[in-house]
């Protein structure tokens, strides 16, 4: 029995048992939460950084878009967010490296 106490999708366990194989899971807590989704955004990342492809990409979004309804906020505040920190600093296209400030 291999043990993983990690978060996944939500149908990864009817999918396992449809193979034959059975599976234990439980769901998050409220105090487990933070914890749970930085390991899964750091696990699809390093995923990400293995095998840069458009899937891995969709795993790091669908990840973080879950985190931000756990959180409570709106696609169109993150959004409206995201516009303005773009319009007001800049976006990262750039490549900018910040070697030090006097």
């Amino acid at each position: 029995m291999k043990k993983y106490d990690k978060l996944v999708r939500d149908k990864i366990p009817a999918i396992i048992r449809e193979s034959g194989a059975s599976c234990k899971v439980r769901t998050i807590k409220p105090g487990e939460i933070e914890t749970y989704y930085r390991r899964k955004i750091q696990e699809e990342l390093d995923e990400l950084f293995e095998n840069p492809c458009a899937e891995e990409m969709a795993d790091v979004m669908e990840v973080v878009d879950s985190l931000r309804t756990v959180l409570n906020l709106s696609i169109e505040k993150v959004i409206d967010a995201k516009c303005a920190k773009r319009n007001d600093r800049g976006a990262f296209k750039n490549g900018t490296i910040l070697v030090h400030v006097d």
